[in-house]
């Protein structure tokens, strides 16, 4: 898949909380397809101010000291991950949020803002696509569920994360006028 004769990148992120000007990225992982090859990016990244840590962040991503004990510094993690997107259009559900904390990274390693320019929200497909159609909440646990696919485990996972809104992504665009139908008989 291309667009604009570019690589597309579908990608998340788990964080130590909701503000990317105070928490850090604790997980990064992306999924690149280019002229018919598949690549793949998963990096745990070792936090550097755990005390600014929302406990309730912590426990949705499944953050031990001992499960990151090899994670990569951050200055490392923002080589690859910029390296990894150069030259991309990147996908995410909620690219806001996860834009937000690839900047943060990014800036904070010295690199400015090199991060893709060009972002696509699978949340804002969903709510243009699927919510006239029934769906009530565009979180990505029920557009997948709205859309028959697999949910995440519990304790999230970013390569879980990217491999869901890839398939939010690709199911959305093979939405067939029949199945529209169905969804609007159905929530009528």
């Amino acid at each position: 898949m291309q667009l604009a004769n570019k690589p597309i990148v579908w990608l998340d992120v788990e964080t130590t909380g909701l503000s990317p000007t105070t928490h850090e990225m604790l997980e990064f992982a992306a999924i690149k397809e280019w002229q018919g090859q598949i690549s793949t990016l998963t990096i745990k990244i070792k936090p550097q101010h755990i005390e600014l840590a929302h406990p309730k962040a912590l426990e949705v991503n499944g953050y031990t000291e001992a499960a990151w004990a090899d994670a990569l510094m951050p200055f490392q993690a923002a080589i690859m991950i910029r390296d990894f997107l150069a030259g991309c259009t990147a996908v995410a559900h909620n690219a806001k949020f996860d834009s937000g904390f690839v900047a943060a990274l990014l800036e904070r390693a010295g690199f400015g803002d090199r991060q893709p320019t060009h972002w696509i929200c699978t949340q804002t497909i969903a709510q243009e696509r699927l919510f006239p159609y029934g769906l009530k909440s565009k979180s990505l646990k029920n557009v997948c569920k709205f859309l028959d696919i697999p949910e995440e485990n519990p304790v999230h996972r970013a390569f879980e994360g990217a491999f869901r809104c890839r398939a939010v992504y690709y199911k959305m665009q093979k939405i067939s006028w029949w199945q529209r139908f169905c969804w609007w008989i159905n929530n009528r």
